[in-house]
């Protein structure tokens, strides 16, 4: 027990030192700072030094062995940064592709985390590796899960590499990020991820087990005059589109082009105005499909830019139901959708208030009788304490022809999000939704849900409960296990349920000299119905194992209970109505990433329903550092049924990958994916050239085959459905 207390009193007594003493205090230069690696340039006094870096992998509470250095100051336009990274031993730096937005956990790289706000809950990220390679993107949820990269913004980076260190120096221009101007302190830390020596490490401390992007743990960087936005603060990116398309199926051959313009537009230090009129987002990197055995459809992640900046403010709902899914705008079952024009207005209005507001309008589609459609957003956000929050929101989408808005064909949603926040790791949410739709009048039209983390070096916990009912449509949202499809009549039924997940997860670290950590956790899912009578549970308990070098082996078994309401589809088999009990045993494991070739693998072997199941799950990747990666996935599931249903399904997806970086802003990928499950086979082949900075010329070329061909009327057309080319040109202007 003495023991104990000594240990806490040692904990909290570096935890008040770390907050007092990780204190950077920044100085304004007036010398002209070019940046271009060059370290001998830099004056040393422009602010105090971040050095003594901590470990945070492979553990923590030790000085880093690599020792990194970093220098701040600022002008009227940007902030800068300079890091001497050190490296006393041989061999390559690891840099996985020279293309933007590289992931920084597999790759050696210096890192800057910035929340302007102190919110610990929005914030920024830019990082450099040592071959030049840029990285940006923004810190939602505080960072918690870390960086969203798909967000892009100007700023200039410089490398040089010498003989025993190298220096990345960065520029990011006060017009990129968005800050309270009446804050004379930001949080702010960095991180450096050296996999030479397989060690990632911090300014300010982050325990092992939390993403270093996490901004609960972050020191301050103290202004000694809080930078300003000097003048118009404007960007406009036209871009013109050609492409031609063949329809194989319809015998249809068409030429598209499109004129199209986005402006950002700040309309403060913190407020930002996003416009879009005739966007097209063909080239945006396709999704990597998946084998889907559930029941329900899967959430892919958003990837457009104009719905990615301040997303947290319309990222409304709990864990998997989502009251407002943006990937449903533009979209209908799959098939692209025109955006005629949309605005998007984002940030803060003062240090305790958010807003977040959208509109946009769609074309209709002939073929599918879908009218015009104009879907908003409306989110207002007051900061409680520290990091907590509630948030008031309404969504609506109404449909239009000639101009006028058709009364009886509406979708609106409306609701109040509470979040609480410590800075000790523990963090609670609750939710309330109401939907109103003319396609159901019932009264039964709410959604629910609380759920409760909390987190440690050793532990996670978690725990949630939802109730959605059957009359909660939301048509621009996403809400699994509602709908439930009758195989017999063809017809779709939504059900009302009651949810409950819990998670926990206790990590031990043995001091060995080849594992890392291990641990055991326990997850698993109710799924009650209206009435609280038993539907599903998926208890899944399993151990881990996870290597110095990174790599990780894991143990998992799961016994599924799930419950048809209706004769319903099975890996396309129909099963009667009833209660289904299956185990499944799984046992994956992936290699070091550090290394130029690693793999994971995964086998699955047990039942699913009535049938039973196998299932093998891998991926290869070969780094041809810098210049190339090559990468192969695969899945492959058989289920044999029972010798009287005379059937076995087998599901296979295949998706070899080449990305090439012929220089730091020239690359070409191609990506092919065979899947049985969805009957398609896909080429996909992405041209880039950044002749600027942001600005792109793409040259996308799809290809789309059935996977079976020679099935019907198919086999004359060798199985082609449709084929795609696609050049697109725009550029950013600055105001």
């Amino acid at each position: 027990m003495r023991g104990f207390l000594i240990v806490l009193v040692l904990f909290f007594g570096v935890a008040v030192e770390a907050q007092n003493d990780y204190k950077l205090r920044v100085k304004k230069t007036n010398i002209a700072i070019d940046v271009d690696g060059n370290h001998e340039t830099w004056a040393t006094n422009y602010t105090d030094v971040a050095k003594g870096f901590w470990k945070s992998y492979p553990n923590d509470g030790v000085k880093a062995e690599s020792t990194t250095t970093v220098y701040l100051t600022y002008d009227d336009e940007n902030l800068y940064i300079l890091a001497i990274c050190y490296d006393d031993l041989e061999g390559d730096h690891v840099v996985q592709s020279l293309k933007r937005d590289y992931s920084f956990p597999v790759n050696d790289a210096f890192a800057v985390f910035i929340d302007p706000f102190k919110d610990r809950t929005n914030g920024f990220s830019f990082s450099v590796g040592p071959m030049g390679n840029q990285r940006d993107g923004i810190l939602q949820a505080g960072g918690q899960f870390g960086v969203t990269t798909s967000w892009d913004g100007k700023f200039k980076s410089a490398v040089k590499r010498y003989d025993g260190y190298w220096v990345a120096e960065m520029a990011i221009p006060f017009k990129t990020i968005r800050f309270d101007k009446s804050q004379k302190s930001w949080y702010i830390n960095f991180a450096r991820n050296d996999l030479k020596r397989n060690e990632v490490s911090t300014w300010y401390p982050v325990p092992t087990g939390f993403n270093v992007a996490n901004m609960a743990y972050s020191g301050e960087l103290v202004w000694d005059e809080p930078p300003t936005k000097k003048g118009a603060n404007i960007n406009l990116i036209p871009s013109v589109l050609s492409g031609f398309e063949k329809d194989y199926l319809n015998d249809e051959s068409k030429f598209n082009w499109n004129i199209g313009l986005d402006a950002k537009v700040a309309l403060s230090s913190s407020l930002n105005l996003d416009l879009t009129v005739y966007p097209d987002f063909s080239q945006v990197e396709v999704d990597d499909q998946v084998i889907n055995l559930s029941r329900f459809s899967i959430r892919f992640p958003e990837k457009r830019t104009f719905f990615l900046e301040n997303s947290d403010m319309f990222n409304l709902g709990m864990n998997k139901v989502r009251p407002f899914f943006s990937r449903k705008i533009g979209l209908n079952n799959g098939a692209p959708v025109p955006i005629i024009a949309g605005a998007r207005l984002s940030g803060n209005i003062d240090e305790n208030w958010r807003i977040g507001a959208m509109t946009i309008q769609t074309e209709g589609v002939g073929e599918s009788d879908l009218n015009p459609q104009n879907y908003s957003v409306f989110a207002l956000q007051r900061r409680l304490w520290s990091r907590s929050s509630i948030k008031a929101f309404y969504i609506n989408r109404q449909a239009f022809e000639n101009f006028d808005y058709l009364k009886d064909d509406y979708n609106r949603v409306g609701g109040i999000e509470f979040k609480y926040k410590t800075d000790d790791n523990k963090y609670g949410a609750s939710v309330l939704v109401h939907a109103a739709t003319n396609q159901n009048k019932g009264k039964d039209f709410s959604f629910f849900g609380a759920d409760f983390t909390y987190q440690t070096r050793n532990w996670y916990v978690y725990n949630m409960v939802q109730r959605a009912g059957a009359d909660y449509i939301t048509d621009i949202g996403f809400v699994p296990r509602l709908y439930h499809r009758d195989a017999e009549s063809g017809n779709t039924f939504t059900h009302a349920y009651n949810r409950y997940v819990h998670v926990w997860k206790h990590i031990f670290y043995p001091k060995t000299e080849r594992l890392n950590n291990w641990g055991i956790e326990f997850i698993g899912g109710i799924y009650l119905n209206k009435d609280f009578s038993f539907r599903d549970y998926d208890p899944s308990p399993a151990v881990f194992f996870t290597f110095k070098n990174n790599g990780a082996l894991k143990a998992k078994y799961t016994h599924n209970i799930e419950t048809l309401l209706y004769d319903g589809f099975v890996v396309d088999t129909v099963v009667a109505k009833g209660r289904y009990s299956f185990p499944l045993m799984q046992l994956s494991f992936q290699s070091a990433k550090q290394k130029k070739f690693y793999y994971n693998i995964a086998s699955s072997i047990g039942k699913w329903f009535v049938a039973n199941r196998y299932s093998l799950d891998g991926g290869l990747t070969y780094r041809a550092q810098p210049w190339g990666n090559f990468s192969f996935t695969a899945s492959i599931n058989q289920f044999n049924f029972p010798e009287e249903w005379e059937r076995t399904t087998r599901y296979l997806l295949f998706g070899p990958k080449v990305e090439l970086s012929f220089t730091d802003d020239i690359f070409l990928s191609t990506f092919v994916q065979y899947n049985t499950q969805s009957d398609n086979f896909n080429i996909n082949t992405r041209f880039q050239w950044q002749f600027a900075p942001l600005s792109n010329l793409y040259i996308v070329y799809t290809d789309n085959y059935y996977s079976l061909a020679g099935e019907g009327d198919t086999f004359s057309n060798f199985g082609q459905k449709n084929r795609a080319l696609v050049v697109k040109l725009n550029y950013w202007f600055t105001l």
